[in-house]
């Protein structure tokens, strides 16, 4: 995920990024902490105790959250393209009967819309966003399309 942010950060600023890749978020935390790179994309949940601390900057975010309002998304900046997220969901059995799904659909958004849930979501780092499930597929077609054609762009196959 990383390493794809860095390309639709050049794709849609026009500016180059030497990527370095780390063998996870650890030795990239690591690295960016030391000085050895400039910048990195890692996971709030990882960053925010160095933010706070006043060690590491924000400069963008792929998504707006509370625990930091006043940082701006690429769009925001005027860009056509966010950087992208990591996304959890709930999967179940392909042909699971309806009858199932007006039950469980339900239940899971008022679980993950319940006030402790939501809190210990915001801890972790993650922000709670509930999207029923035809709307998610449909986010994530979106959001392959867009990657297949920027990956086409910037990286286009030999002939």
């Amino acid at each position: 995920m990383g390493h794809f942010n860095f390309e639709v950060i050049q794709y849609e600023t026009g500016n180059a990024v030497n990527m370095i890749p780390y063998k996870g978020a650890s030795p990239a935390m690591t690295a960016l902490l030391g000085g050895h790179v400039e910048t990195s994309t890692l996971s709030l949940s990882l960053i925010a105790p160095h933010v706070k601390a006043g060690k590491l900057r924000i400069l963008l975010i792929s998504q707006k959250t509370p625990e930091f309002p006043d940082i701006p998304t690429l769009k925001q900046l005027g860009y056509k393209q966010n950087i992208m997220s990591v996304r959890f969901a709930f999967y179940v059995p392909a042909g699971l009967p309806d009858s199932v799904k007006k039950v469980l659909v339900p239940a899971i958004q008022t679980a993950i819309k319940a006030p402790d849930v939501t809190s210990a979501i915001q801890n972790m780092g993650a922000i709670e966003d509930f999207v029923p499930g035809e709307e998610f597929k449909k986010m994530m077609a979106e959001e392959y399309g867009m990657a297949r054609r920027l990956m086409k762009k910037v990286a286009p196959s030999e002939k």
